[in-house]
């Protein structure tokens, strides 16, 4: 998932309920006045070579986002060791960016992510990266059918996922393809793939649409049950006069914490199609001042030629 995206428009619904709440008010009702808070967004994969970090505060109703320039950033181990700083040099385009010599890889407990910024409230947060996952794939070429507009032609991917029931997993499940292009002699780029469910419903697993169709797998029904995520079924789009196509299964092992955000942006999304006060503290964080969040995931990538 593009994390960049996330964070923007994480960060950007912040204030959109003050200000929906401003709208239309008159003169004669005073705006109460409300606590600054920081809201920080940090979503760092396994295999990230940099870390990115928004951090954002509100002074009033009236005010737009305002990006902090001068927070002082950690990210400490369970002893309490700094394992990676940002502070104001770090700053570039109303963001943190920082350089690492290595890949983030998988560090060992849990991560606990603290902000301190002038005048303001210090936060804090935490998650732990799980471990890479462990993939099984099969595939079959235009094996289904589904009468939509008209009768289309499926794939059919049938998955198997590790489930250790010594703890939560929970996995975001992409499929992309890419076709060779014979007008321009190349290669299009990756484009994500519409998912659909089979006719038996999966208590199993759930279809987030507010970024691309991604079908989220959890092992809340059958967690204690080392085989119960096999056989995790999923249909894409399949079009068999193409002949030059590629296609790519990515899996992400999610935190629990970027689980629950996921949702919830997916949620609000839906919610204000057809709510237009649909309101963003709907939306789940796991940073103390309840702005925001802290997630980590590892990710797997099968491709079929």
């Amino acid at each position: 998932m593009n994390r960049i995206l996330i964070i923007a428009f994480s960060v950007s619904l912040v204030l959109t309920s003050c200000e929906k709440w401003t709208e239309g008010m008159t003169n004669e009702i005073d705006i109460p006045p409300i606590d600054p808070s920081i809201a920080a967004t940090l979503i760092v994969a396994e295999q990230d070579e940099e870390i990115i970090v928004e951090v954002s505060t509100n002074v009033n109703l009236n005010d737009s986002i305002q990006y902090i320039s001068d927070a002082v950033i950690q990210l400490t181990d369970e002893s309490g060791n700094v394992i990676h700083s940002l502070s104001s040099e770090h700053f570039e385009e109303n963001r943190y960016h920082i350089h690492l010599d290595e890949e983030f890889g998988i560090p060992e407990g849990e991560i606990t992510l603290s902000i301190d910024a002038p005048e303001l409230e210090s936060v804090n947060s935490t998650a732990t990266m799980p471990v890479t996952p462990n993939v099984e794939l099969e595939f079959s070429l235009a094996s289904d059918t589904m009468q939509l507009w008209d009768e289309v032609i499926l794939d059919r991917y049938t998955i198997n996922l590790q489930n250790d029931i010594n703890r939560q997993e929970n996995y975001m499940i992409y499929i992309e393809q890419k076709y060779y292009d014979d007008w321009k002699e190349e290669w299009t780029d990756w484009e994500r793939s519409w998912l659909f469910e089979t006719a038996a419903v999966d208590p199993r697993q759930e279809f987030l649409y507010a970024f691309g169709s991604v079908a989220l797998v959890s092992d809340e029904t059958v967690s204690t049950d080392p085989q119960g995520l096999n056989n995790i079924q999923l249909l894409a789009f399949s079009d068999p006069e193409q002949e030059d196509v590629e296609r790519r299964v990515i899996v992400e092992s999610v935190s629990v914490g970027l689980k629950k955000f996921y949702q919830s942006l997916d949620e609000y999304e839906m919610w204000s199609i057809d709510d237009l006060f649909a309101e963003p503290n709907l939306i789940y964080s796991n940073v103390s001042s309840g702005f925001g969040c802290f997630g980590m995931y590892s990710s797997a990538t099968i491709e079929i030629k």
